[in-house]
């Protein structure tokens, strides 16, 4: 796909080149319905059906070949993007690209799919495929969105929500994190199967907190494990200016992985790396001081036959959502709601507790002790990423931190999760 990129002229830095003799434009623009002003450009020789309310496009060869739709918009407002399609043969993908920014890639949705855009001047959407391949459009709209709300509507609700939060992100930020932990972990949906959790792995993770409470939690649209919980609190975290960021550790024998939050906190001239825990709305504190306890003291109290001095606090996600399919409602505890086929469900008294005792069995199977023991020493036994932050001095010591114990690190690159 990089390969690709700069054969897209637009992708270099190059204004695209209009095709005057491309007969297809007013066609493909009727079939659509889109605004007289969008543009139309072919990518090399792609072939263009007209179907019922619909364009087919495709191409017979294995070289590129694609359609660019060329929108202008006004930055100071939000608009949707809607792309419908399916996929006939081969397959599709998906590039968004406005101003000067960088191309984003995804799969052309087989289906609908949105996204919300902000700021911008210019929009180019670019379906294509690097060789044969069918799909058909059905829609590809792109419109003001004077209702849709924004990451500063998200943080003004949020301090509405929660009356201590000003106050507490002014004198003890802390405790402003655990309002927060507790917010998040009830109101971000759990995914009772992965029929629910991969749609909505990559929204979670392209997406701003807003999109992704509003359009997705708030509607019961979708549903998350560890690693859409985590990359979801740590979203936002970061509206009230925390250099917080993800990471991911485990065992992948058995699936005995885990993703989670740190919260650095400077302590002159280091950092205690502390963890919170939106799956299980779970703290760590010293059981005689009642300290706060970070990633490398958890690991070094376990190592040292001592975690029994760890109390996890774990508090209540009996608000939280699950979303399960309508023929798995027996694993339903209590009923809330009920759709198209899916049921929504809360599951009162979960938490890590009950999850450790569940996969106990597991735990020894693979050659972990039971309980949070159990759970510690995963932390020491591989981490596979660890997040961006805004405080790179705080993440280059977390990584010091590892070396230091002796975890191996897997990918030491900053980007944000792939694999929630």
């Amino acid at each position: 796909m990089a390969a690709l990129a700069c054969l897209l002229a637009s992708a270099c830095g190059f204004p695209w080149a209009r095709s005057t003799e491309w007969e297809h434009r007013a066609e493909i623009a009727a079939q659509l319905r889109l605004p007289t002003s969008a543009a139309i450009e072919p990518f090399r020789e792609p072939t263009v059906d007209l179907v019922d309310l619909g364009v087919v496009l495709g191409s017979a060869s294995e070289t590129p070949a694609g359609l660019t739709f060329v929108f202008t918009l006004r930055p100071e407002l939000t608009y949707r993007l809607r792309v419908a399609g399916s996929v006939l043969a081969g397959g599709t993908t998906l590039r968004i690209r406005h101003d000067a920014e960088d191309p984003v890639y995804h799969a052309a949705p087989d289906g609908n799919e949105d996204f919300k855009l902000r700021g911008i001047e210019q929009l180019e959407v670019l379906l294509y495929h690097d060789g044969a391949f069918s799909y058909r459009i059905d829609a590809l709209e792109v419109a003001a969105c004077a209702q849709c709300k924004t990451d500063d509507d998200f943080r003004d609700e949020l301090l509405a929500t929660l009356p201590a939060l000003t106050e507490t992100l002014a004198t003890d930020r802390l405790l402003a994190a655990e309002l927060l932990l507790d917010w998040a972990a009830n109101a971000a949906d759990m995914a009772g199967s992965d029929e629910y959790r991969l749609p909505t792995n990559h929204l979670v993770s392209r997406n701003p907190p807003s999109d992704i409470y509003y359009d997705i939690f708030l509607p019961d649209k979708g549903g998350v494990y560890c690693g859409g919980f985590s990359v979801f609190y740590n979203k936002v975290l970061r509206l009230f200016d925390y250099p917080s960021f993800t990471i991911n550790f485990g065992d992948l024998d058995g699936s005995l992985t885990h993703v989670t939050v740190i919260i650095p906190e400077r302590q002159g001239n280091a950092y205690s790396y502390l963890i919170f825990d939106p799956t299980f709305n779970a703290t760590f504190w010293h059981r005689a001081s009642g300290a706060r306890l970070g990633f490398g003291d958890l690991v070094q109290l376990a190592r040292g036959g001592h975690e029994n001095l760890v109390r996890i606090e774990s508090r209540s996600v009996d608000q939280r959502d699950v979303l399960l399919l309508s023929k798995d409602r027996d694993s339903c505890r209590e009923l809330r709601s009920e759709g198209d086929g899916y049921v929504v469900c809360s599951h009162p008294g979960y938490g890590i507790g009950t999850f450790l005792a569940a996969w106990e069995d597991r735990f020894v199977t693979y050659g972990y002790g039971a309980g949070q023991f159990g759970l510690f020493q995963l932390m020491s036994n591989r981490m596979f990423s660890v997040g961006p932050s805004p405080d790179e001095a705080a993440r280059a010591g977390f990584l010091s931190l590892l070396a230091k114990l002796g975890i191996p690190l897997e990918d030491a690159r900053s980007g944000e999760l792939e694999n929630l």
